[in-house]
């Protein structure tokens, strides 16, 4: 059984946000500043990169994390996959009971 909390939405519990959102964009980021620092690690690229490449990489967080947390923010219409395998069939059942009949 999990553990609901008051004041979250209703049928919603904190690990399904942790899953869906928080841990997607904090790897993501992860993975977007390594390759930064990867880039600018090497001599070459390191004058040219930094004046380029890392507000490009900011640019390309913030969209990413817009269009992580907008997908995330309609989860009725996001596909099962996406739901970790303890939250598909509970996803499944509100699914079918919004899908027009």
């Amino acid at each position: 059984m999990q553990e609901r909390v008051a004041g979250a939405r209703a049928g919603y519990a904190y690990g399904e946000i942790a899953v869906l959102v928080v841990l997607p964009l904090l790897a993501q980021t992860l993975i977007v500043w390594g390759l930064v620092a990867g880039v600018l690690g090497v001599d070459a690229l390191r004058d040219a990169g930094a004046s380029v490449l890392i507000p490009v990489a900011v640019i390309g967080e913030l969209i990413l994390w817009g269009a992580a947390l907008l997908t995330t923010g309609y989860r009725s219409v996001m596909p099962l996959w996406v739901y970790p395998s303890w939250l598909r069939e509970e996803r499944r059942r509100e699914r079918d009971l919004i899908r027009p009949r």
